[in-house]
């Protein structure tokens, strides 16, 4: 519901400023200058130019928390690798290179 309001919510205030233009029209700041038929657009701008402010802050602060959080996580990694040694042996030493003897029964090379 709330991903609803999110992505609709200028078609929602757009919807209620056509049901309810009486309402917006009152407080209009252009009532005065009646050559411009704002008719409470001006209003509807105000509260539109609003929401996407709003938006942008809790945008901004989703990154930060994200920003937080990948940085949180690769302190720890490389605090970890500080505290417990950092020259870990990641992988086994390979065995000595020899040849491998096979049963001739079951691998025949070729013969020229």
């Amino acid at each position: 519901m709330a991903l609803l309001l999110q992505t609709f919510n200028k078609t929602l205030l757009v919807g209620d400023y056509y049901l309810n233009t009486s309402r917006y029209a009152e407080n209009c700041v252009n009532k005065s200058k009646i050559w411009m038929h704002c008719d409470g657009k001006c209003q509807l701008s105000k509260l539109i130019k609003k929401q996407q402010e709003e938006e942008k802050k809790q945008q901004e602060k989703r990154n930060e928390k994200q920003s937080e959080f990948y940085c949180f996580n690769s302190c720890i990694s490389s605090l970890s690798m500080l505290l417990v040694g950092g020259s870990k042996q990641l992988f086994s030493p390979l065995p000595d290179l020899k040849t491998i003897e096979r049963p001739r029964t079951i691998f025949k090379p070729p013969t020229c």
